[in-house]
Parts: C-alpha cells; structure tokens; sequence
C-alpha cells in the first residue's frame, strides 16, 4: 500500500510540472490560417487560370473560322460584312488580370443572296454567334471547375498531412511524460529496468514517426503552395475547421441534380448546339424541294437526332453522377460515425490502461499497446473527417456551391489573400 502511494505521488508530481510547462504551448497553438474556399478562389486568379481562360479563347477562334468558312457563300470579290464577336465574360477575365485580348471578328459575303443564304446570315448566324459565346463561356466555367476540383485535392492532402504532425506530436508529448515518470520511480526502485528500456524504444520510435510526418506536411505543403503559384518560403498553415463534419447530409437528389445541370459547362455546349441544328433545319424546310433540298433536309435531321441524344447522354451521366457523389457522401458519414465511436473506446482504454498502470495493477507494456490503439484510432478519425469533408467539398464544387470567379471581385479576392500571407 505504501509503495503504491508513493508511486502515485510521483506520477502526480510529474504531471503538474509537465502541464504547466506544455499547457501554454497547446494554446499559442491556434492561429489564422488559410481555408478551403479561399484556396479554391486563389486558385482562379493565378496563371493557371488565365491559361484556361485563353484556352477557351483560341478554341473560340477556331470555331469562329469554321463558321466563317461555313459562310463563305459566293466567289471572292463579293462585298462583306464584318461581324466582331461578344467574347463575353473570358475577356473581361483576362483584362482583370492586366492581359490583353485580340478581338474575334468574322466576316461574311454578301450581295444578292438566295432566300435561302439570306436566311443563314439573318436567322441562321445569330444563333451561331450566341451558341458560339456560350461554348466558350462553358469550356472556361468547366476550367474553374477544375481547378477547384484540384484546390480540393491539394488543399485536404496538406491538411491531412498537417494535423497528423500534431497528433504524432501529442503522441510523442505522452510519451515522454510517460517517460519522465518512469524515469522517477526507476529511480525510487518502484519500476524495473526493462521499462525503462521499453518506455525509450517507444519513444525513440515515436520521434522518428513525428520526423517523417514532418517531411511528408513540409511536401504536401509545398505541393499546394506550387499549385497556387505562391514562393515556396511562404508560411502556410490551414485551418482545421474545414474537417468539422456536416452531419447528416442535406437537400434531396432532385434538386441536387437541378442545380448541377445549371451548373454543367458540358450542357451548357450541348444546348447550344442542339439550339444551332434546330434553327438550321428550320430553315431548311422551306428550301427542300428538290433531291439535293431533301437531301440537306435529312441531315439537318439526323443532325439534330445526334446532338438530342447526345444531350440526353449527358444529363444521365450528371444524374449518375449527383446520385454516386451522394452515395460517397453517405458511405463517408457512417465510416466517421463509426470511427468516431471507435475513437472513444480508445481514449478510454488508454485512460483505463494509464490508471492501473499507475496504481501498480498492469504493466507498461499494457499502457503503450493502449498508446499505439489511441494513435490508430485519432488518425483512423482523422482520415475518416477529411474524407467526408473531400467528398462534401466535391458535391459543393458540381453543384456551383463555391462561384466561379468574376472580375469586379478579383481585386478584393487577392486583397484578402494578401491578408493571410
């Protein structure tokens, strides 16, 4: 009974000392730092965005000269009218970030057409210029999409990267207070040597883990910093409020699947083009008199049977797609729910574990095996967090939850990043 008091005196003694040395530590620890949202608008403002935006553009370009050609109605000589296109929202993109753009212009023959040229340059090319415009203006929104889509991976990688730093770090805290206090009572003969010799390994083990944790943050921080095209030397902390679970998932398929389709680049084009093929063959029932007018008649037709099919392929795979991202969402939620309770019975076995050890009633042997379940368990629920807030943060990116960026906003945007830097 002695010997277990004293053994229970020194243990406290070393917990005091130990708390009021790392409890300021633990909060100088919270500080500002970067979140998802604002990864994802920094990511549509630096070069890689600006190398879409003219992606979009030159695309732009090459149409505009296949509907040119498409125009080119008489023999050279005729007279023409030069149409210069509305580039729309890539333009102003671009010129907000100080870029100059080169006009797209198309010009058309005219003189004294057919009824029906006359109809392709009064009735015809107007659609063509707004599906044209929309194209455009889908491919650079699908862009966007896609650089938020790897703003996501980066940004969860780095952060997944960062808090297992600092739950190897508490690890190796435990440890060495573990330490400490075995290093008291071996030395009031309460211990035998070989936990001295147990309780070093584990905690040399342990150093090593938090080390290589270290090199694997300091990459993944690296990697994001690149893909946001800041210095390397740039001091990066992310904020941990981004894995704060949103239990239970919200909203109902259906209008899930509403919302992704207005957000769609890809059905935004197909629209457009279906638009085209029904005016063209609108206006190729007047004119298909004759073998050739019927002709061209039934390839308007099957023009326009092609891209409805291909529309309605599309809007399938988005709903496919809604359903399989509410399904990962689903499947993400019970896997942390799970691990979470599994997080708990680990805390307390190691608590358990911890005070019999201390009241002499198991060994050391017992209380790091419920060291090593805990570090499982809070990396296992780390993972589990981060998996959810992924698959939360790719729902909200096909569902338009995070605007592509406009220009009036980009100033204000770079000004807040500035501040966290």
């Amino acid at each position: 009974m002695v010997t277990t008091t004293r053994r229970w005196l020194v243990l406290a003694l070393v917990s005091l000392i130990l708390s009021a040395v790392l409890l300021p530590q633990a909060t100088a620890r919270q500080e500002r730092g970067l979140t998802l949202e604002m990864a994802q608008y920094e990511a549509q403002t630096q070069s890689l965005a600006a190398e879409e935006a003219r992606l979009a553009l030159e695309d732009m370009r090459l149409e505009a000269a296949n509907l040119e050609h498409q125009h080119e109605l008489g023999p050279p000589g005729r007279q023409t009218i030069t149409f210069e296109l509305d580039l729309g929202p890539v333009k102003d993109f671009l010129e907000e970030l100080g870029q100059d753009v080169e006009p797209i212009r198309i010009s058309i023959p005219v003189g004294e057409p057919s009824d029906l040229e006359k109809a392709k340059i009064e009735e015809l090319l107007p659609v063509q210029f707004a599906a044209l415009r929309r194209t455009a203006d889908a491919q650079f929104r699908q862009g966007m999409a896609r650089l938020r889509s790897n703003a996501i991976e980066h940004y969860f990688g780095a952060l997944l990267a960062q808090e297992q730093v600092a739950l190897k770090a508490q690890t190796l805290d435990r440890l060495e207070t573990q330490q400490q206090q075995v290093d008291l009572m071996l030395e009031q003969g309460l211990v035998p040597e070989l936990e001295k010799s147990q309780i070093d390994a584990a905690v040399a083990q342990a150093e090593v883990d938090s080390f290589e944790a270290k090199e694997e943050a300091e990459l993944a921080k690296k990697n994001l910093l690149h893909f946001l095209g800041r210095p390397m030397e740039d001091p990066l902390t992310l904020l941990t409020e981004d894995v704060s679970p949103d239990l239970p998932l919200k909203g109902d398929p259906e209008t899930d699947i509403e919302k992704a389709r207005a957000e769609s680049a890809k059905l935004t084009a197909l629209e457009g083009q279906l638009e085209v093929a029904e005016k063209e063959l609108a206006i190729f029932h007047d004119a298909k008199g004759g073998f050739s007018g019927r002709r061209a008649y039934r390839e308007r037709e099957l023009e326009v049977e092609q891209q409805e099919l291909q529309l309605e392929k599309a809007r399938r795979e988005l709903t496919l797609a809604v359903h399989s991202l509410r399904s990962n969402i689903r499947q993400a939620e019970n896997k942390y729910q799970a691990i979470d309770q599994q997080l708990k019975a680990a805390r307390d076995g190691y608590e358990v574990a911890r005070l019999k050890y201390e009241s002499g009633r198991n060994t050391l042997i017992d209380v790091l095996a419920a060291e090593s379940d805990l570090l499982a368990a809070e990396l296992a629920e780390l993972g589990a967090a981060i998996g959810l807030a992924t698959a939360q943060a790719e729902r909200e990116a096909l569902l338009g939850g995070v605007d592509d960026i406009v220009p009036e906003t980009i100033e204000s945007v770079h000004d807040d990043i500035e501040a966290l830097r």
